[in-house]
């Protein structure tokens, strides 16, 4: 059995778990991560917690594929929600500032991708997995490849009280991603030379996982 029941308002606890269960019952195997209650800065979960990461070590990206287990879980703690990448996706992270001016080519090329927003500035996009960055990309700053080894955080999971949030819900897109290739070819047509020498291009990429690996390629992380 995972915790204990925490002491956390009812709303919140039912938000985190009614995603956790649309997550699962559509195939994304998902673990619980550490949290924050409100008015604390300390992490819990697991001792020794410092930061946004998973309970479990080692950590497993099988993950969770029980919608029932998952609505225990996440019934007696407001844990974060994380998805491994690899099995079911990747997610390819780019700076806030070049994500806003995407939705419109992504929508044209019919590979609009469900897309987190960060606290951290970043957006990424979800794709196929397994796909490497293009060259051209991974040169650029800000931007980089979450592949096998490294997790992402899901909505509603908080950082430091800061909300990852669905700009581009997966419900909008028929829970489906789009080829991670298809994605990157829109990317790179949209990285001007004005944007290269925007000083607002670079930005801080995701936690990695305990051990540190890291399956992507190019900058952002952190």
């Amino acid at each position: 059995m995972i915790g204990r029941f925490h002491p956390e308002p009812g709303r919140l606890l039912g938000e985190i778990r009614d995603a956790a269960m649309d997550y699962v019952e559509h195939g994304w195997h998902i673990q619980p991560g550490t949290y924050q209650v409100h008015g604390s800065r300390h992490w819990h979960g697991h001792p020794h917690a410092d930061g946004l990461e998973p309970i479990a070590h080692p950590w497993s990206d099988a993950g969770i594929a029980d919608t029932d287990l998952a609505c225990e879980v996440w019934t007696r703690r407001p844990y974060a929600i994380l998805l491994a990448c690899g099995p079911v996706v990747d997610a390819l992270e780019i700076p806030a500032a070049l994500g806003a001016g995407l939705t419109q080519p992504l929508r044209a090329a019919d590979c609009l991708p469900p897309t987190v927003v960060t606290p951290f500035g970043t957006w990424l996009l979800l794709t196929s997995p397994g796909e490497p960055i293009r060259l051209d990309l991974a040169q650029q700053p800000g931007i980089g490849v979450r592949r096998r080894g490294t997790w992402i955080a899901l909505p509603p999971t908080t950082h430091g009280h800061l909300p990852y949030r669905w700009r581009m819900h997966p419900r909008a897109v028929g829970w489906s991603v789009p080829s991670a290739r298809a994605v990157q070819h829109v990317l790179a047509e949209a990285v001007t030379p004005a944007y290269r020498r925007s000083p607002h291009a670079g930005a801080a990429g995701l936690a990695r996982l305990p051990f540190g690996q890291d399956g992507g390629s190019g900058g952002g992380t952190r």
